[in-house]
């Protein structure tokens, strides 16, 4: 995370669906869903959600897929 300088927000969302979890890594030490799962999430979210959607997109999907 880095951080923002203006209002920032982290959401812990427990999964209705053990799948979301095909594909996690482990970073550092977190299990991290896959990117394309976080993407999905984030692109559902309110408020700077979409922003950060675009970002993961450019960074970890952009000829990935």
């Amino acid at each position: 995370m880095v951080a923002a300088a203006e209002a920032s927000n982290v959401w812990l969302v427990t999964p209705n669906d053990e799948g979301v979890f095909a594909g996690a890594a482990e970073v550092s030490v977190a299990v991290c869903a896959h990117p394309v799962q976080v993407y999905l999430d984030l692109a559902a979210q309110p408020e700077r959600a979409s922003e950060a959607a675009e970002e993961l997109r450019q960074r970890l999907l952009v000829g990935a897929l």
